[in-house]
């Protein structure tokens, strides 16, 4: 009886150390210093939580280190077009900052930026608008205050 205890924990053990952690894996985001920019010009892109992988597995009893993601590719989608625009690796702290040129080819009209982390995942695409060179940007409205 003990045997069959010993080797009932012992299966336990082995199939929990198998099991996936109770960790929630949070997306990396980005988000664009200016709300447009004309073909050409350069736009600062920064982002949080670019991680190597979603580490949600113990294995053996031990979860896997997370690393900043290395050569993470950076897409502007315009329509149908999709161009690389540039690479970044992320830092120690996860984090991201990156000055992309909006290539010269690009359509005045609405566009998308997002980035890829090679073999794990992908942004949400965060939106902005080619305009003319010289073209002021729209202002930002101030937010509402209550009174």
């Amino acid at each position: 009886m003990k045997f069959v205890l010993c080797l009932a924990g012992l299966i336990g053990m082995i199939v929990i150390g198998q099991l996936p952690a109770e960790a929630k894996c949070v997306e990396p985001a980005l988000s664009l210093t200016a709300s447009s920019a004309a073909p050409g010009e350069t736009m600062k892109v920064v982002g949080q939580l670019f991680k190597d992988g979603c580490h949600d597995v113990i294995i053996n009893g031990y979860v896997p280190p997370t690393l900043p993601a290395k050569n993470v590719r950076f897409f502007l989608v315009q329509g149908k077009r999709t161009e690389q625009i540039g690479t970044a690796d992320a830092d120690k702290d996860f984090k991201i900052s990156v000055t992309l040129t909006i290539p010269v080819n690009t359509e005045l009209g609405e566009a998308t930026i997002f980035a890829e982390i090679p073999g794990y995942t992908k942004t949400r695409p965060v939106a902005f608008r080619v305009i003319a060179k010289g073209s002021e940007a729209p202002k930002e409205s101030a937010p509402a205050q209550n009174r």
